[in-house]
């Protein structure tokens, strides 16, 4: 058994804007010039890598460059004394979210949010230092969450404004995040947002591999995976501030036993035989504590070829329980924990056309 409990990271990084547009008021005077936000996902190596906190360990993947499902970040720009202004931000391309939401040129904001934006019912945001000021931090309170989910749910937990179009990792000092710092201030032009984000989860991963001796002979393809475990709703409240984030869940409604689908691929994918690169599908759970446990059950539905591409065995289905253990730590929001799963046959043969049946997926 490997448990590979280990912090977060993934980086966002930002955001273009458009012309500044200047209009006329009904009173015939002059707004202020305002300016679109755009948000740009960066590389993980773009951002910097060096600060020792919790957000930048490791552990997780980068986000990828081509996200699926349409992610969108929820993103607020807070003034004190003023309502936040709210922006959805949506997949565009090449690691770039788009929304319509306008700032003030030179003003002051402090950005907060959280992706993706589909799963929370409800959202309230609050300043740290009064209901209104959100100069030293904010907390979010994100409702109708799940205790068990497929999805990786993460929040803002520093930003940082720069007026250089490149990414120059080896310029430290303008491409710094620091957390617990938020503070945006659009220019006329030239403005890019770097946002530090957070995982508020603990993470399962499964890590699948084809045995070496079955790989010899057989492909598998996955094409889906289900969990089921307890599972119930909860609210998390996320208080975002220096130096670090503290995040608690609240159990809103008893867990019960459901499913959770964490895979689906109806043309299978392809599952790694190299056990330095498996194939990895992630489950997300409310953090646990320390000496606690919970039972899981993953069942695979997957398709046995043979090296010339034929499909000799499909729809297998392999079921296999598993405890989740909270050890004597516990497992906290960023927490990540590894079960390996490989694939192989329970006997030797030599020269077959058709494999078992439902050739065994064996938890380590």
């Amino acid at each position: 058994m490997s448990n590979t409990c280990r912090h977060i990271a993934h980086l966002l990084a930002s955001a273009a804007t458009a012309l500044a547009v200047v209009c006329a008021c009904s009173q015939g005077e002059e707004e202020e010039p305002r300016v679109q936000v755009d948000l740009l996902m960066a590389p993980r190596n773009y951002v910097e890598t060096h600060v020792s906190t919790r957000a930048m360990a490791d552990g997780y993947s980068e986000y990828a460059a081509k996200p699926t499902d349409n992610p969108q970040i929820e993103a607020f720009f807070t003034q004190p004394g003023r309502e936040p202004q709210q922006g959805t931000f949506t997949w565009k391309e090449n690691y770039r979210w788009n929304s319509s939401v306008r700032l003030g040129v030179n003003q002051s904001y402090y950005v907060y949010g959280f992706m993706p934006k589909v799963m929370s019912t409800g959202t309230t945001i609050t300043g740290t230092i009064s209901s209104a000021d959100y100069t030293q931090g904010a907390t979010i309170n994100l409702t109708g969450l799940s205790t068990a989910t497929a999805d990786d749910v993460c929040i803002i937990v520093g930003a940082k404004h720069e007026t250089t179009s490149t990414y120059d990792i080896a310029d430290e000092e303008n491409t710094r995040v620091v957390p617990g710092e938020f503070l945006f201030v659009p220019r006329e032009g030239n403005n890019y947002l770097y946002v530090l984000m957070n995982h508020i989860y603990t993470q399962v991963a499964i890590s699948f591999v084809v045995g070496n001796d079955y790989a010899l002979l057989r492909t598998i393809k996955l094409k889906r995976l289900v969990m089921t475990t307890k599972k119930g709703e909860t609210n998390a409240i996320v208080s975002c501030r220096a130096p670090y984030s503290t995040i608690s869940f609240s159990i809103t409604e008893p867990e019960t036993d459901q499913e959770v689908e964490l895979f689906r691929d109806d043309d299978g994918l392809t599952i790694s035989d190299d056990p330095l690169h498996p194939t990895t599908i992630p489950a997300f759970f409310t953090p646990m504590l320390a000496g606690s446990t919970r039972p899981v059950a993953f069942t695979s539905t997957y398709d046995v070829y043979d090296k010339k591409g034929v499909l000799t065995r499909e729809n297998c289905t392999a079921t296999n329980n598993f405890t989740l253990n909270g050890g004597e730590t516990g497992l906290g929001s960023g927490d990540r924990f590894t079960i390996r799963a490989t694939i192989a046959p329970t006997y030797l043969y030599i020269m077959s056309d058709n494999d078992e049946d439902n050739p065994p997926i064996t938890l380590e």
